[in-house]
C-alpha cells in the first residue's frame, strides 16, 4: 500500500482486495487504518497494489508467498508494517 508513491505498508492476504479495503474494521491494524484515514483527510493517493497468487507452492515446508513477503519487508522496511526490526 502506498501514500503518494510512498510504500507505507506491505502484507500478504488471501481474501484478496477484500482485506485492504476492510482496514477500517480491523481493530490488529491500527495503524494502518488511521493512515489511511489521515491521507484520505488530507486529499492524499492512497493505492493498494496485488501480486498474483502464481508464486504460491511450498517446498519442503516453504512457502514462498511468506519468504517473499518478508524479504519485502526487510527491504523497504515501510512503517506501517510494526512487527519488524529496526
Amino acid at each position: 500500500m502506498t501514500i503518494n508513491d510512498e510504500i507505507k505498508y506491505i502484507g500478504k492476504s488471501i481474501q484478496g482486495y477484500s482485506r485492504p479495503l476492510s482496514y477500517d474494521k480491523n481493530k490488529v491494524m491500527v495503524k494502518v487504518r488511521n493512515g489511511i484515514k489521515l491521507a484520505c483527510k488530507n486529499n492524499q493517493s492512497v493505492d493498494v497494489y496485488a501480486r498474483s497468487e502464481n508464486l504460491s507452492m511450498e517446498f519442503e515446508k516453504l512457502n514462498i508467498i511468506e519468504a517473499y513477503e518478508q524479504a519485502l519487508i526487510q527491504l523497504v522496511r515501510p512503517e506501517w508494517n510494526s512487527h519488524i526490526q529496526k
